[in-house]
């Protein structure tokens, strides 16, 4: 009897040990690459960006288009290009993204012109703040200006969007395109968010007057 039960005892043991030799372990979470189904086992990753976030085109890709469904197949709504504009995360019915089989896609507002649409995780990339940059601001007031003033962009800028904060990752009110005018003011005070300063600015638009932040390096005084 008491043989059976040093066998069994061994047995169980056996079991114990195999049993824990054969468990997977436990990977790490992380954002899902462009091209991982969340669900595969060898994936095991969450979503790469979040509801909101900021997001911009990736160096060396040339453009993106908008698409009006999560496919390589769907209509495009617009055509964003690298350094005239960047997207936010928008709210989709459902999620924001969405796997096709091959390749994840994110449902985005585009800046400026504020078209919505589809686009590849593979074009896109956080948007890094200008808070980030901890040094100490490298464009000083200009002593000259004398605000209240009139001004417009400066020569070769596109378009500059009036922030509601005076920081580069801030929503923003109107997009202020070239050959418009608007009036630098006096108060508050210029705003450095240790990279570059910020001036507020109202400027007239279809729907009234648009108060907000504009970054100094954009401004031209008139004449």
């Amino acid at each position: 009897m008491g043989n059976k039960r040093t066998v069994h005892a061994f047995m169980a043991m056996a079991l114990v040990i195999a049993a824990s030799l054969g468990a997977t372990p436990v990977r790490a979470i992380g954002p899902c690459g462009p091209f991982n189904p969340m669900d595969a086992p060898s994936a095991n990753c969450r979503p790469a960006f979040t509801n909101g976030q900021y997001l911009r085109i990736v160096d060396g890709i040339s453009f993106v288009w908008l698409r009006t469904s999560p496919s390589s197949q769907a209509a495009v709504v617009a055509t964003a290009w690298p350094r005239q504009g960047s997207f936010s995360v928008s709210g989709a019915p459902g999620n924001p993204f969405f796997f096709d089989g091959y390749q994840w896609w994110w449902y985005v507002q585009m800046y400026p012109g504020g078209w919505r649409g589809w686009v590849e995780q593979y074009s896109l990339t956080p948007e890094t703040p200008s808070t980030l940059y901890m040094g100490e601001a490298t464009h000083q007031p200009p002593p000259t200006w004398g605000a209240p003033a009139d001004a417009m962009l400066r020569a070769g800028v596109p378009f500059a969007w009036l922030r509601i904060e005076p920081r580069s990752d801030s929503p923003f009110t109107t997009t202020i395109l070239p050959g418009m005018t608007f009036r630098v003011m006096a108060e508050p005070s210029p705003v450095s968010d240790r990279y570059q300063y910020w001036w507020p600015v109202a400027v007239m638009t279809a729907q009234g007057q648009r108060t907000g932040w504009l970054e100094q390096s954009s401004i031209a005084a008139v004449g």
